[in-house]
């Protein structure tokens, strides 16, 4: 069963759709599925500013738990940079 969910429409800076749009076609992903990525993992790690002054009460940067994203991110970057050089090199056997 498919769920649906509810539409909700959003302005953006066009320099900040440029982006998504970058970023979801480096991903492989929809617009639609990149923003909701992003969110989903800024909500997870606690980045979400919650405070009654609109300060994160979890976490932010300098912090461990930031630190520790921060490496996730890097070395995950680093991996997908050798797999996309590794399949630059297949591709280019002609395999």
């Amino acid at each position: 069963m498919k769920t649906t969910m509810p539409d909700f429409k959003l302005r953006l800076p066009q320099a900040l759709k440029d982006q998504i749009e970058e970023a979801a076609a480096k991903n492989n992903r929809s617009m639609n599925g990149e923003i909701l990525e992003r969110l989903e993992f800024t909500f997870s790690v606690g980045m979400a500013r919650d405070g009654e002054n609109g300060v994160s009460t979890a976490f932010g940067p300098g912090s461990h738990e930031w630190d520790a994203a921060t490496r996730k991110t890097q070395t995950l970057e680093q991996r997908v940079k050798a797999l996309e050089e590794r399949l630059s090199k297949v591709e280019a056997r002609g395999g």
